[in-house]
């Protein structure tokens, strides 16, 4: 149970001083200071209090995976309108794709907030990919292929928004087990993760007794769902992002691998 209690975290903002108008120290300081005060606070608790905090100038970004879904869930409750990001790369599971429409549909079917989705795609041909990339892509050199499918497309509208929310999680191993609540990385854009020390089996029971949709793939032995050459089923117990990039030593698209600053 949270040691936090919903009111005090909603009771005041945070600073008379805009984000904008924060310097560099001012917004490390920011960072720091959140993460320390919201990591035993539900995620409930944290995305009320980044939506309080930052209004419309929060982005939020999923790819539909079960965490995202969750999140999803957690801002229809605080939102009448929940604004996506998603990154169609061209190269999605038909069931992923069909997810986005079910989302759409359910969200406008049961009370809560709408879920318009932003959908981008990549500004690079297939053609272009090759040249670049070789043939095949995802296989000759996956980061380049994952860096203009989907990492360039979300980067163009992240100065959107003073802080982005996003499902990481520190079980789900990897670069991700040192993920915190709020971190401000090398770019300066603030990181929110409401779910970083929620498990997978909190997770799938929050989506279970709500009826929040998910991908059908996740029945079929697929924890973690990207683009379909480089995504394939893993034995039960294997670890939630093993079927992603398999013979490669590739573990992210990119989207979430920016360094954070130091702690200075």
């Amino acid at each position: 149970m949270s040691r936090h209690d919903p009111d005090d975290l909603m009771s005041v903002r945070e600073d008379a001083t805009s984000w904008s108008s924060m310097d560099d120290a001012d917004r490390r300081r920011f960072a720091r200071r959140h993460a320390r005060r919201l990591r035993d606070s539900s995620p409930d608790q944290i995305v009320a209090w980044a939506v309080k905090q930052f209004g419309d100038r929060l982005g939020f970004m999923t790819s539909l995976g079960f965490g995202g879904l969750v999140l999803i869930d957690l801002l229809r409750r605080r939102l009448p309108v929940v604004q996506a990001c998603f990154v169609d790369t061209g190269a999605h599971y038909d069931e992923t794709l069909e997810l986005l429409e079910r989302v759409r549909t359910w969200s406008e079917s049961d009370g809560g907030g709408r879920v318009c989705f932003t959908v981008l795609r990549p500004t690079v041909l297939s053609e272009s990919l090759i040249e670049l990339a070789g043939s095949p892509p995802w296989q000759r050199n996956p980061d380049v292929c994952c860096r203009l499918r989907k990492v360039e497309p979300m980067r163009a509208v992240l100065p959107t928004r003073e802080a982005w929310m996003s499902a990481l999680r520190r079980d789900q191993g990897g670069s991700r087990m040192t993920t915190e609540v709020v971190r401000l990385d090398a770019g300066g854009i603030l990181r929110i993760h409401p779910l970083a020390y929620w498990r997978s089996a909190q997770c799938w029971d929050y989506i279970r007794s709500r009826g929040v949709p998910y991908n059908p793939l996740h029945d079929c032995g697929y924890p973690s769902v990207g683009c379909v050459h480089c995504t394939v089923p893993v034995i039960a117990g294997e670890g939630e992002r093993k079927g992603r990039w398999v013979a490669t030593d590739k573990t992210e698209c990119g989207l979430h691998t920016t360094a954070p600053e130091p702690d200075t």
